[in-house]
């Protein structure tokens, strides 16, 4: 097999699917495909949350609440180097350009790995300081530095290991990058059981949960050295040509902008809480809103945006405007749907869903609920923002999707000052649902400018008749 056809960007029987087949079922099979491919890692999180929240309790919940911080800029620094990467991979080998495409995934590969090397270096040699800033208390600290002393000397596997799953997809190897993050959750999940709820370990015990967990796709760098069509590094790649690097880092800075953004708020949150005299109860409940109630909706958004993006950016090369028109609608409407659905039934179930990450810690169950009636009734008309940013990048109108995936963070960082100096303490848990709000609204005037922009564009070809 030539690489070619091996590394054919979209088959015919998906090319004629994209362009014909109805838009609900097309756009939800997409989507659904795309959730379990995460329902593996998925698992490994919830179930994180129930170990850390039933043996370590309320101070191991805090540092979660810590630590997330962490764990988002893993995931950005992933999707730096993963999306851009994966993009100049996939386009090279599209024109037909194999060898372009191994170089490009070759130097991408050592430079994050190196990059990732010097900055495990330099959180190690300055970690107090990292976590105080990222709020944690005297109280929490000693748990949290258990926690990201492995956290930090895995990152260069953790973040390497992220963009190469991605690779690996662009290639053409789903199922190995599928396996890849399928075993180590498992093996993750059993482990983390055995270390702290058998053994008695601390917060480390959930470090290396997550390290297995992400890390060990690092092991398709070797799996791809040496399988048939796979992308092979060679000793001339180490010496790098930033052109490269600079155009995949490019492409891959507006998902990495858009994680930093959950950092800064997720930092002046737990700054806050402290600032208003409160503690460790408050940090846990809202690590445990953030890490894994968040994370749930998330799961579900991120699929969404996954089962969108495809059928999009098929579409509109086609220039076929009024299937596009159709597919902004029906996809952004749907989605809210979905999420909305979603948090209503853990709204419904709020106690038991809380008590299954914190145990049986009435102080902390109330704090959490409260919080979370607060904190999360407009959330996902909020990720309409981030539905919409996929659309834009999809058809890539970058501009467009930087301002709709940004702007809830644009409008929750003042409201994160202003809303406590009015109300107190409980505005702190005000500001999301506002910006949640007002990012709702952007986003409607967004969709229905592009809605006529679609139509003005069919109307410049009429000779594209809808599918």
């Amino acid at each position: 097999m030539s690489n070619d056809q091996e590394y054919q960007a979209v088959p015919e029987t998906e090319a004629h699917e994209f362009a014909t087949k109805k838009i609900t079922p097309l756009f939800w099979k997409y989507s659904l495909l795309g959730l379990i491919g995460l329902i593996a890692q998925a698992i490994s999180v919830i179930a994180d949350g129930f170990f850390v929240g039933n043996s370590q309790g309320t101070i191991g919940l805090a540092t979660i609440g810590i630590v997330t911080s962490l764990w988002t800029v893993t995931i950005a620094l992933g999707a730096l180097f993963a999306i851009g990467g994966s993009t100049v991979i996939a386009s090279k080998l599209g024109e037909g350009d194999s060898e372009g495409a191994r170089e490009t995934y070759a130097m991408v590969t050592i430079f994050t790995f190196l990059f990732s090397l010097v900055l495990a270096a330099l959180c190690l040699l300055n970690m107090d300081r990292l976590l105080m800033f990222l709020g944690s208390t005297p109280d929490i600290l000693p748990h949290a530095r258990a926690y990201a002393i492995p956290y930090f000397i895995c990152i260069p596997f953790s973040i390497t290991g992220t963009a190469v799953y991605y690779y690996t997809r662009a290639i053409g190897k789903p199922l190995a990058s599928a396996i890849s993050y399928i075993a180590p959750a498992i093996v993750a999940t059993i482990l983390e059981y055995i270390l702290l709820m058998r053994m008695g370990f601390g917060m480390e015990a959930s470090a290396y949960s997550w390290v297995i967990c992400v890390g060990f796709a690092f092991a398709l760098v070797p799996y791809l050295q040496l399988a048939k069509g796979g992308m092979k590094i060679h000793l001339r790649d180490f010496k790098l040509k930033f052109s490269i690097i600079g155009s995949a880092l490019k492409i891959g800075f507006a998902p990495f902008l858009i994680e930093l953004c959950v950092i800064l708020t997720t930092i002046i949150v737990n700054r806050q809480i402290v600032s208003y005299g409160r503690g460790e109860l408050e940090i846990a409940a809202f690590g445990t809103i953030n890490a894994y109630i968040v994370y749930i909706i998330m799961l579900l958004c991120n699929s969404l945006i996954s089962g969108l993006l495809p059928i999009a950016s098929y579409n509109f090369g086609m220039k076929n405007f009024i299937r596009v028109k159709q597919l902004l609608k029906t996809s952004t409407f749907q989605s809210v749907l979905a999420l909305s659905c979603l948090l209503a039934i853990i709204f419904v179930f709020a106690k038991p869903v809380v008590t299954f990450f914190v145990g049986e810690d009435p102080e902390l169950i109330d704090a959490t609920v409260a919080i979370m009636h607060v904190f999360l009734p407009l959330f996902t008309f909020g990720c309409l923002a981030l539905v919409t940013s996929g659309y834009f990048q999809a058809i890539e109108m970058i501009r467009p999707a930087l301002v709709c995936a940004l702007c809830r963070v644009a409008f929750s960082t003042p409201l994160l000052f202003l809303l406590p100096a009015i109300f107190g303490y409980k505005g702190i848990w005000f500001a999301q649902p506002a910006a949640d709000a007002l990012a709702f609204i952007l986003c409607l005037i967004f969709i229905r400018r592009e809605c006529r922009r679609l139509d003005t564009l069919e109307g410049a070809a009429p000779d594209i008749a809808a599918c």
